[in-house]
Parts: structure tokens; sequence; C-alpha cells
């Protein structure tokens, strides 16, 4: 069932042309859904963080919770990179995405030639930490 529910959530956001990096972090203007279609809105729905204004600040809400250190943690030593540099990215992470948005594809793809090597490890911390909930976005991939 819970890889029924990531193919349907990937489905409407692929039929509402945001099947994207920018559409899976987040979308200014979502009400809630039973199936919350990014990974700030689901956050928030799951109660991982509180009410906050937008995509960025969801989004910096979560990157402060001990399971986003955690995922981040592993990242940076994986990738022999420095935690408080990759963190530095997150609070512009949202606006950066948003003007490097792909079309839709099989795929949301995080792509070495549009993110410096920091910003495309705080997306993968974000996407890894969703992973583990219970309707992830599972058709990512990094290139």
């Amino acid at each position: 069932m819970k890889a029924n529910l990531s193919k349907i959530k990937e489905m409407n956001l692929w039929l509402k042309g945001k099947f994207n990096l920018c559409g899976a972090l987040g979308t200014e203007n979502v009400s809630v859904h039973m199936i919350n279609e990014c990974i700030g809105d689901e956050a928030l729905f799951l109660q991982k963080i509180e009410e906050q204004g937008g995509t960025s600040d969801r989004l910096i809400a979560l990157s402060n919770t001990p399971d986003f250190k955690m995922v981040l943690r592993r990242v940076a030593k994986e990738r022999n990179l420095i935690e408080k540099e990759i963190e530095a990215q997150i609070a512009h992470l949202y606006h950066r995405v948003s003007k490097i948005t792909h079309r839709n594809g099989d795929y949301i793809v995080i792509r070495s030639k549009d993110l410096t090597i920091n910003e495309r490890a705080a997306v993968v911390c974000f996407f890894e930490l969703q992973n583990e909930w219970l309707v992830p976005l599972s058709s990512w991939r990094e290139e």
C-alpha cells in the first residue's frame, strides 16, 4: 500500500506539471491534502515541524530536527563535506531550485550541472529523510 500511495503522490505532481525538484521540495500555494505532495507539506502533516510561513521556512524548520541532523551527518561524511557548509545552503535552497526547474520526467533529478556540491547534498538530505516517511517520493535520483 505504501508503494501505491507513493505512486499516486508522484502521479499527482506529474499531472500538475510539478514532478521536478522544485515541486518535490514544496510549493507556495498548496492546500493540505490527504496525500501531501511535497516534502515541506508532508513534514507539517506528519507533525515533524510546526506551522511555518512558506516552503523555505518549512525546510529550515525541518533541517533543525534531530532526524535531519542525523541524515546530514551521514551525507556529509559519505561525501567528505562539512556539515555547516551544507546547512548554509538551506535558507536559500527552495529559491535556488525554483530557478532551475526542469520539465516533468520519469524521475525527479538532482543535477550536478544545476547545483553546487553543497546544494546537492542539502537536497539529498531532504530526500533521504523523507524516504523513511509513510508516503515518500521514491522516484528521484542524482546525476
